[in-house]
């Protein structure tokens, strides 16, 4: 697929019950949310930043990234995303890359894989996966658990142990879901004009409104590793350990783009 293709958004609001001003907390030396928006923009890609925060939108103007302040109260970060899909007009074909902000340690080469592979299929959306690691994974509310059909469509996304009758650790069968999406813009339309589902309330996981409705996730093996998603304290001393240790694989795959 070519970069010029796709864009990406990037929500991130400022609340956040676990982690408070989450996308600003310090990472590396520099806010979490700066390294979502590095690893975005290496893919060529056009790169936003929705928020609903000055301090965001300045770190992502630094950058270099689009910012679009939400003035709306949204639910998702589908429905932000959606709202830049809205002011900049973008044609129904568009594709359009939902990065969640508390994801720093994404790949490049994953952003770009949501984008090609959602270009190639016939589903309405597309995300990705990467092997669920321990049994601590699978218990832990933090990480959202998927279960696909055999060829590859999500089944359901949960936070809770899954894929088990007893709900202890499966060994396999289950994935961990990492917080990217890719939709084109006339599936986002017809999203945020749904209403929230009560298992969209209860898992508090927004991919789950379009399971409700009927749509098609396409889940895929991430190209890359990915490290730990942000939600406490503790995933962010593990991202930042995890960066550490990965920075020139990270440097690698970035120029196999």
């Amino acid at each position: 697929m070519s970069l010029a293709n796709f864009r990406i958004v990037i929500p991130a609001r400022i609340g956040s019950t676990r982690l408070p001003r989450k996308p600003l907390s310090m990472l590396n030396g520099k806010p979490m949310i700066a390294h979502t928006i590095e690893n975005a923009m290496q893919t060529g890609a056009r790169v936003y930043v929705a928020t609903d925060d000055p301090d965001i939108a300045q770190v992502a103007d630094q950058i270099g990234a689009g910012v679009f302040m939400s003035i709306e109260d949204h639910n998702s970060g589908t429905e932000r995303v959606a709202g830049v899909a809205r002011v900049m007009r973008w044609e129904d074909d568009s594709i359009v890359v939902n990065l969640q902000g508390d994801e720093p340690t994404m790949p490049a080469v994953n952003i770009a894989q949501v984008a090609a592979s959602l270009g190639v299929s016939g589903y309405e959306m597309a995300t990705l996966c990467v092997r669920l690691e321990s049994e601590a994974e699978h218990l832990s509310p933090n990480v959202v658990k998927v279960v696909r059909r055999e060829d590859g469509r999500a089944l359901y996304f949960s936070r809770a142990a899954i894929g088990s009758a007893d709900g202890l650790w499966p060994g396999g069968g289950v994935d961990r879901h990492v917080g990217i999406y890719g939709y084109r813009v006339r599936t986002l339309d017809v999203l945020v004009n749904r209403y929230q589902t009560c298992i969209e309330q209860n898992e508090k996981l927004e991919q789950l409104r379009a399971l409700s409705f009927g749509m098609e996730i396409g889940c895929y093996d991430a190209i890359a590793n990915v490290g730990p998603s942000v939600d406490t304290v503790e995933d962010l001393f593990a991202a930042e350990a995890w960066i550490g240790a990965n920075a020139d694989k990270s440097d690698d795959a970035a120029g196999n783009l």
